[in-house]
């Protein structure tokens, strides 16, 4: 029927609660080098301030209807 988007704003603490929520899941297979882990970690303290990490999340939810 339709599809919405929509911007969820998230805050996560430090970059270990990033890690844990986002790389280190049971459901993911990321096997990230130490190179790459070391860039994603250098990125997101990037946006680190005294309050944690703040990111805009997109999501898109699709309305359907059974027929």
């Amino acid at each position: 029927l339709r599809r919405i988007h929509f911007v969820v704003p998230v805050r996560v603490a430090s970059f270990a609660a990033f890690r844990a929520r986002s790389i280190d899941v049971s459901f993911a297979d990321r096997r990230l080098s130490t190179e790459l882990l070391a860039e994603v970690q250098r990125r997101f303290e990037r946006h680190l301030g005294a309050d944690g990490a703040q990111f805009e999340v997109p999501m898109r939810v699709d309305l359907l209807e059974r027929t």
